[in-house]
C-alpha cells in the first residue's frame, strides 16, 4: 500500500527567510513605533512624578496647618535668619517633625539639599522632577537647585510695613490670606522663599511639562502652566488680597 503522505522537498532556491528589503521595512516600522511610544512613556513617567509632587504638597499642607494650630494660627517664617545660613534655619526644618520625621533624621545640614543623591534625599520636601539647574523664562538668573518648594510670604509683605529682611523672618498669620482659595501658600521654586520675587525674579521653578504645582491657603493643590502664573506681586495669587 502506497503511503498517502509525502514530505515536501525544498529546492535549493526556496527562501525560508526575509529578504534585505523586507528586513529594512520591518526595521523602519519598528523605528516609527518606538518614536511614537517614547513620548507616551515619557509623559507617563512625568505624570507619575507630578502626582508624587502633589502628594508631597498635600503632606506639607497638613504639616503647616498642624504647626499653625500649635502656634496661634501662625505659619513659620520663611527663615529665622536672612539669608538663611543653612536649611536648619528654614520653614522646612520648622515643620520637619510635624511632617512625621524624627529630629535626628533631619538630613540636610548644608544649604544644597538637592545635591544629595535621590535615595538619600527622598522626602516630601524634594520634588521627584527636581533638576539640578532650572531657569524660569522670566527669571534673570540661573540657580543651582537648593529647594523644591518655597513658602509664600506675600500676604505678610502686603499686610505690614516691615524692613526688607523682616518680611522673611517674621511668622505668617494664616488669616492674612483673605482669599484662601486663590492665594498660593507653597510654590515650586528652588529657594525657600516662594513669593512673587522667589518665583519670578531670581530662582526659577521646577518644571512639570511647562508648569508647576502650587499649594493654596485652603489646602488644595493645583497644577498651573507657566504662562498663567500671575507676574505681579500685588495679585491676589501672591498677596492674598
Amino acid at each position: 500500500m502506497k503511503n498517502r503522505f509525502s514530505l515536501r522537498k525544498f529546492k535549493g532556491d526556496d527562501r525560508l527567510g526575509l529578504t534585505l528589503m523586507e528586513l529594512l521595512v520591518v526595521m523602519a516600522i519598528l523605528s516609527v513605533l518606538i518614536a511614537l511610544l517614547l513620548p507616551a512613556v515619557k509623559n507617563m513617567r512625568e505624570g507619575a512624578r507630578r502626582a508624587e509632587c502633589v502628594h508631597n504638597l498635600k503632606q506639607i499642607a497638613s504639616a503647616l496647618f498642624t504647626y499653625a494650630s500649635d502656634h496661634d494660627g501662625m505659619l513659620p517664617p520663611v527663615s529665622t535668619s536672612w539669608p538663611p545660613p543653612g536649611q536648619d534655619y528654614t520653614w522646612g526644618k520648622a515643620i520637619w517633625e510635624y511632617a512625621g520625621y524624627s529630629s535626628s533624621a533631619f538630613q540636610f545640614k548644608v544649604f544644597d539639599l538637592c545635591q544629595l543623591p535621590p535615595a538619600k534625599g527622598k522626602n516630601i520636601f524634594r520634588c521627584p522632577s527636581m533638576k539640578f539647574a532650572v531657569k524660569n523664562p522670566r527669571a534673570n538668573e540661573i540657580n543651582s537647585n537648593k529647594f523644591s518648594y518655597g513658602l509664600n510670604s506675600g500676604p505678610l509683605t502686603m499686610a505690614a510695613d516691615l524692613p526688607w529682611s523682616a518680611r522673611w523672618t517674621t511668622p505668617i498669620r494664616l488669616n492674612l490670606a483673605t482669599y484662601a482659595t486663590r492665594t498660593v501658600m507653597v510654590a515650586e521654586v528652588s529657594f525657600p522663599l516662594g513669593d512673587w520675587s522667589g518665583y519670578n525674579e531670581y530662582w526659577g521653578l521646577i518644571s512639570h511639562t511647562a508648569g508647576a504645582n502650587f499649594l493654596f491657603y485652603d489646602g488644595h493643590v493645583e497644577w498651573m502652566s507657566l504662562s498663567t502664573v500671575p507676574t505681579s506681586a500685588s495679585d491676589t495669587f501672591w498677596s492674598g488680597k
